[in-house]
């Protein structure tokens, strides 16, 4: 049997109620990184949530009780994220492409930070001498 993804949840106690739902109504549910979550709900986001399958037959039915439990469904996008992103930059020109400057404040802290790393080496190894 085949199945479908047809939503992805960050806590599970989303999942709980639409499955239920869906159980109740006699669809079978398989879910990917329930427990996981559950353990670790921090990592749901790391992980991409947890994700609830029906068969394939059952999909339509699914995706229709998610919604009027006010759920977004799983929709499968055109393009994946990174193609997204390689299209966008594919039809930018050069000039359009700005890349951050480094502000005065940060250049400063770097120097100061770097002044300070010398001075102490220098203090060790006049420790080291003068002893």
């Amino acid at each position: 049997m085949e199945y479908k993804l047809v939503a992805i949840f960050a806590l599970p106690c989303y999942l709980y109620i639409i499955r239920a739902k869906l159980e109740s109504d006699g669809i079978e549910c398989l879910t990917r990184d329930e427990k996981t979550v559950e353990v670790h709900n921090f990592m749901s986001n790391a992980i991409g949530g947890i994700k609830l399958y029906v068969p394939v037959a059952d999909e339509d039915i699914a995706r229709q009780v998610i919604t009027e439990a006010g759920h977004e469904p799983f929709e499968e996008p055109e393009q994946s994220l990174a193609e997204q992103k390689l299209n966008k930059l594919g039809s930018m020109s050069l000039k359009e492409i700005k890349l951050p400057k480094a502000k005065k404040s940060k250049q400063r802290s770097l120097l100061i930070s770097l002044i300070i790393i010398i001075l102490f080496v220098i203090i060790a190894i006049l420790g080291i001498f003068f002893k």
